[in-house]
């Protein structure tokens, strides 16, 4: 099922984002770096996780899923870019029933890449 969340993120970002390769892999760096081209990868931990959440003491140590949204600094359209991973995300939560997005955070510059954490709760 988690799966099926990150390839239903990817065909809507490559739906939405213009010039822009995406692609699936399980970390940060097994994304390529083509000539010419912005890169936005979405990837998650590979396993149920612990997440915390500094906004809502009730979602802490709740079991979810991690997923981060990443993106080449080459974009040249950083907002453009950003709202379709938020479209991507906010059409993913309606289309799986086992899965609530709780909260997006952008973390900044890594490597050289726009980073989002993406925090899923499992429902119960």
């Amino acid at each position: 099922m988690i799966g099926d969340l990150l390839d239903f993120c990817i065909e809507r970002l490559r739906e939405s984002v213009n010039d822009c390769l995406v692609v699936r892999g399980s970390s940060v760096r097994e994304i390529p770096v083509p000539q010419r081209k912005a890169v936005a990868a979405v990837y998650f931990n590979g396993q149920f996780t612990r997440t915390f959440s500094y906004n809502d003491d009730a979602l802490a140590n709740r079991v979810g899923v991690i997923l981060r949204v990443v993106a080449q600094q080459g974009v040249e359209n950083a907002d453009e870019f950003i709202d379709a991973v938020r479209l991507a995300l906010h059409l993913a939560e309606y289309g799986n029933s086992f899965l609530v997005h709780r909260e997006t955070n952008f973390i900044g510059f890594e490597g050289g890449v726009w980073t989002y954490n993406v925090v899923f709760e499992e429902l119960q």
